[in-house]
């Protein structure tokens, strides 16, 4: 590199150097003895929108992005820009601070913190114009980094009220105001539906004039005013609650806030909501989130509703094409859901029970697979792998997880349900107690899982899973029976899907096809061709009855329908 080379500074160069020539004496960087933080404010970004809370007062802001922030910038630069959105809409009437961000993304804490940064030229022009809205007011700015399950502004990064959204199409406005006059202030307004430069929001933006149209005087304005399809409660109270219903789109937050109506406890609700499973309460909020956006549509409330709009929403779900078992959960969903907002006809719905027989007849749910694969095919590839000390930890969990799935065809939730603790090694098997609660647990149940010895030791998931447990011996941080073979830390049922799935693929079955829960299918399926007992596999299954076997899980093998197609046609040909 040439040091004596001539260089020719760009514009933004130029400027940057003629601000510090003349503020180098007067400003001083950052503070060595910094001063008492006055007001805490945490922000979020997520794609949909932006969020922020102040700590002390409660006050808080979020808005979804506009389209061309959405579209074309980094979450890191809608991190920051959260940051300024809070700033704007939170203290724009605050001066001589300190105002301390808390924030779960490093990268915006850093331009905070160094004053912009080199790692993105568009980051560090938006850093400068957070510093410069600061020092015009004389804030000092500090950032801080939280862990993402800390953040409370997470929520509002997430959470919109649809109902505010509503807008005239710019050039009918121009129109009606070449007709009438030109207002000098809009109302009703966000940050994105605004007609006018100069508007009111329900709830703090940055960039407007006031908050709440209804808390400000009317009489020196020529205002505008866009009404919402469907009645307006003008009742501040009766407004007010009405749009944090609408706002809280997340059911779980929901129902605690019904609960706590009740007089009940934060903590108290909170218990009563983890009553359902974390899978079920995920399938229930994505349900709940299409029920919300669809009375939205329709301008209803999502809370207090009838038995009429539910068949109505359910049969649209029937014309939409959603099969019978979608259509179930949202009818499941919504049942259990609508009566903590004091829905009392939930109490008798024997015309939607009808409804649901007559969605079974016309649209029966249809299962998974057809035929299944080979498990001698899987059996095959396992064999061939070798001796399990020879094995990488990696194949060796691979093989270790396939062959118990083979041999007990449980669920992934049973897998991460072995532990070391509960294990008792016989003779001629290992017997785990499972003592966590499964899916099919019922009150008073108690429930192992034993696995026996097999003549054939390279597919012997007795012996397999002792090599895995004296392998993993040393290096282990859980009991559990699965651990990573990166972290050796305990897995989800996630990870052991995608072991499965792998092994699958490895062996050559194809997994566009079968997913890793076709192993209990697979497994069970085979031992009754081979002349297993039915009671021994329903044992084995942890299943009640044969109803469920025979409709969804046992299949014929994909090569015993091959080979008898074949024998049919050279029989007949």
């Amino acid at each position: 590199m040439d040091f004596d080379k001539k260089v020719q500074l760009s514009d933004f160069s130029i400027l940057e150097l003629k601000w510090w020539l003349n503020n180098v004496e007067t400003k001083h960087g950052k503070l060595i003895r910094p001063m008492p933080v006055h007001v805490i404010c945490r922000t979020d970004a997520s794609f949909p929108g932006y969020g922020g809370i102040d700590l002390s007062s409660e006050k808080h802001t979020n808005g979804r992005w506009a389209s061309e922030e959405k579209h074309n910038k980094s979450i890191n630069y809608l991190e920051l820009l959260a940051i300024f959105y809070a700033l704007q809409a939170l203290y724009y009437d605050i001066q001589n601070t300190h105002i301390e961000i808390q924030s779960d993304n490093t990268t915006a804490v850093s331009f905070i913190s160094e004053f912009g940064g080199m790692a993105s030229s568009d980051m560090d022009v938006l850093a400068k114009s957070i510093w410069m809205w600061c020092i015009e007011r004389n804030i000092h700015l500090s950032a801080t980094h939280i862990p993402g399950k800390s953040n409370t502004a997470d929520y509002y990064s997430r959470n919109f009220s649809s109902s505010t959204e509503w807008m005239l199409k710019m050039d009918i406005f121009e129109r009606i105001c070449l007709h009438f006059f030109r207002p000098d202030i809009d109302l009703f307004a966000s940050r994105l539906n605004k007609r006018l430069n100069k508007f009111v929001s329900w709830f703090p933006e940055p960039g407007a004039s006031f908050t709440d149209a209804f808390s400000v005087s009317w009489q020196n304005m020529s205002p505008y005013a866009t009404k919402t399809p469907g009645p307006i409660d003008i009742s501040p109270q009766q407004r007010g609650t009405s749009l944090r219903e609408e706002a809280s789109t997340h059911r779980s937050n929901s129902i605690r806030e019904a609960l706590q109506g009740r007089g009940l406890s934060g903590e108290l609700a909170d218990f009563i909501i983890k009553s359902w499973s974390t899978g079920t309460r995920k399938q229930y909020q994505h349900a709940w989130r299409h029920w919300g956006i669809w009375n939205d549509i329709r301008c209803s409330s999502a809370f207090q509703t009838s038995e009429t709009v539910v068949l109505t929403y359910l049969f649209y779900l029937h014309k939409s094409g959603k099969s019978y078992s979608v259509i179930n959960t949202h009818k499941a969903m919504l049942l259990c859901t609508l009566p903590f907002f004091w829905n009392s006809w939930c109490k008798n719905t024997d015309l939607i029970s009808r409804f649901m027989r007559r969605v079974f007849i016309s649209k029966p749910p249809k299962p998974r697979y057809i035929a299944m694969w080979d498990v001698s095919i899987v059996l095959r590839f396992l064999e061939s792998l070798g001796k399990t000390s020879d094995l990488s930890l990696k194949i060796l969990t691979f093989k270790t997880v396939a062959l118990v799935a083979l041999a007990i065809a449980p669920r992934a939730q049973t897998l991460i349900s072995l532990c070391l603790n509960n294990m008792i090694v016989e003779k001629d098997a290992i017997v785990f107690m499972i003592s966590d609660i499964l899916k099919t647990t019922a009150h008073g149940d108690s429930f192992s899982v034993r696995i026996e010895h097999f003549r054939n030791e390279s597919l012997c998931a007795m012996h397999t899973l002792l090599d895995y447990i004296e392998a993993t011996k040393k290096v282990r941080l859980s009991n559990s029976l699965s651990i990573s073979y990166v972290t050796f830390k305990k897995v989800t049922t996630s990870t052991i899907a995608r072991w499965l799935k792998l092994t699958l693929s490895l062996a050559g079955i194809d997994t566009e096809v079968f997913k890793a829960h076709s192993f209990r299918g697979a497994a069970t399926s085979a031992a009754f061709n081979r002349g297993c007992s039915l009671k021994s596999i329903l044992k084995t299954a942890n299943w009640k009855s044969d109803k469920n076997f025979r409709k969804f899980y046992y299949r014929q093998c994909l090569s015993r329908i091959f080979h008898s197609v074949m024998h049919y046609l050279l029989y007949k040909y």
